[in-house]
């Protein structure tokens, strides 16, 4: 799971480049407890990322009664 902390090395090390999908909105997220962020690290560097977010997809055309994986990145 993110921390707080994790925010400012992520973005020096992996930088978003989709408008909603930056760390600080998918922690922001988190925090909100409507999403996980998961950051898989590797000898003490992110390796990627992924969010699940538990109230499922914002697109109106995706069923919203499931979670969605989203922000997968390796």
């Amino acid at each position: 799971m993110c921390r707080a902390e994790d925010i400012a090395v992520l973005e020096r090390l992996m930088p978003s480049y989709s408008v909603d999908g930056n760390h600080r909105a998918r922690f922001a997220r988190q925090q909100a407890g409507v999403s996980s962020c998961l950051i898989p690290w590797l000898d003490g560097r992110p390796v990627g990322h992924a969010e699940v977010r538990w109230t499922g997809c914002e697109a109106p055309e995706v069923p919203s009664d499931r979670p969605e994986i989203n922000g997968l990145f390796v």
